[in-house]
Formats: structure tokens, sequence, C-alpha cells
């Protein structure tokens, strides 16, 4: 299993963007909203591009679209540059057109996700991520949220144990037959992880600002394993909700737990 990876939208929410087009109410600024609903809708769906100026050279190490209407048959393409003509003109940066699904077979998945890690982060201000999905039967594309982020990576995973589950809100009634009548609600997921034997660097500096800064109101994109091939599986866009103990193991070795409840 790979190192997990934080991601937070702090650089992509104070960019300017400049999209390709967009269609009434549904404009590219949706995109820096934490709620998958707020959509950017294209006009189209083969030549579509949002460009991000982040307005100083920042290192980014991952760039996502989440909340999206992408078929298994879209491609994207993610480039970074030193200024917007060269997003074009000569990228520093240049993932080439690939599949867009982070997973394969994601059968009753409700959105797709498009997740890149950049083999090392690079630090650069304009960004242009291309979007095509001739395929699409809805004629356009949309996108609930754009990350183009930095990553906090730790040196080691979550511990045995950590993983995802389903929670939902639904209620079962049962008739004194005992025939179950169900009120069907949404679901969500839930990540629960335990980090052992970090660093107190890790652990103060890293996952105690982290939850100052977003616990409980601002949304982040966790990384299980980001090298899984079940990378939709390993990953979770959500809230972190339970900010229980950062607790010292033994003289320089911390531990702490990560609860992240998903937001759909």
């Amino acid at each position: 299993m790979a190192k997990p990876i934080i991601c937070t939208p702090t650089l992509s929410d104070a960019a300017t963007l400049y999209p390709s087009s967009e269609s009434g109410l549904l404009v590219a600024e949706n995109t820096q909203s934490m709620a998958l609903s707020d959509r950017w809708r294209t006009t189209g769906d083969t030549a579509e591009y949002l460009e991000l100026d982040l307005g100083v050279a920042s290192a980014v190490g991952v760039v996502a679209v989440l909340g999206t209407n992408l078929t298994s048959a879209a491609t994207w393409r993610v480039r970074g540059a030193t200024s917007q003509a060269n997003l074009t003109a000569s990228p520093t940066y240049d993932s080439t057109s690939v599949t867009a699904w982070a997973q394969t077979g994601i059968g009753e998945w409700d959105s797709a996700a498009a997740i890149l890690v950049l083999a090392s982060p690079e630090t650069l201000q304009w960004w242009r991520i291309d979007l095509v999905d001739a395929a699409n039967p809805d004629g356009y594309i949309e996108v609930g949220r754009v990350y183009v982020s930095g990553e906090v990576a730790f040196a080691r995973g979550f511990s045995f144990g950590s993983g995802f589950h389903w929670t939902t809100p639904s209620i079962t009634y049962r008739t004194p037959g005992g025939n179950a009548w169900i009120d069907d609600r949404a679901g969500w997921r839930v990540f629960s992880g335990t980090f052992r034997s970090i660093t107190e660097a890790e652990a103060r500096d890293t996952l105690a600002s982290l939850q100052r800064a977003r616990a409980g109101r601002r949304d982040v994109l966790v990384l299980v394993d980001p090298e899984s091939s079940y990378l939709m599986e390993e990953s979770i866009y959500g809230v972190i909700t339970d900010t229980r103990s950062i607790s010292k193991e033994a003289p320089g070795i911390y531990q702490a737990r990560m609860r992240v409840e998903e937001i759909r």
C-alpha cells in the first residue's frame, strides 16, 4: 500500500478561472464550492477545458475533478506552465491524454472522479485541465469540484484495521406480519483510520494544523492508497468529523486517528 496523501483545495479555490465555455448559472466558479451539486456545465463535450491562474507559482502534487458526469470513454489532460500562453505552446508539465475515470468498473457510483498524482510536485502558477467525452449522452460535461492541490504526504500508511464503511439514514419498518418496509434514503461513505508511529512533526505541524484549518467545516480529499487500481474506492472527498486525540506513544513517536465523512 502506498503512503496516504491528504489534499486541500486552498490553491484552486483562490485561483482565477478561465473556462472554455459555461452554461447559464452553471459557471466555472461553482467548482470552488464544497457542494458537488454546485456544478460547472460546459456547452459541449469534445473540446472543453478549464485554465487556472493560482496567482503565484505554487507546488502542486495532485489534480482532481470530482462529482462529474464523465463516462468511461472520457479522457483528460493536465498541463502546467509558467504563463497562460505556455499552457498550450510550451507546458512545463504535461500528463498527455489519459483515461479520466480514476477507477474502471465503478458500477452504481452516481458520479465519477478523475484524480492525477504527479510523480513529484511541480511549482507553477498556471494549470489547464482538458476534458473530452464525445460519447457523453448529455452532450455536455459537468464538474462539481476541482482540486489543484499541494500534497500532505506521510512516511507511513494507515494502520491495519483502517477502512471504509457505508452509513445510511434509511429506516426499516416491520409490519406485524414481519414484512420489511424501507424508507430509502441516500447513504454516504465514511473512512476511519489510525496513524501509528508518526513523528512529532507529522502529528503537530501537519495533522494538528489540518484539523485547526478544516476539521468539521471545510473539505479535504484523502487518497488512502494513491497507487491503488481501486483509486475511487481508496479515496474520499469529505469533511474530517473526528478530531480525537493526537497522543504520544513513546518519546518522539505519536498516534492520531482520523474520520472523514463523504460529501456527495
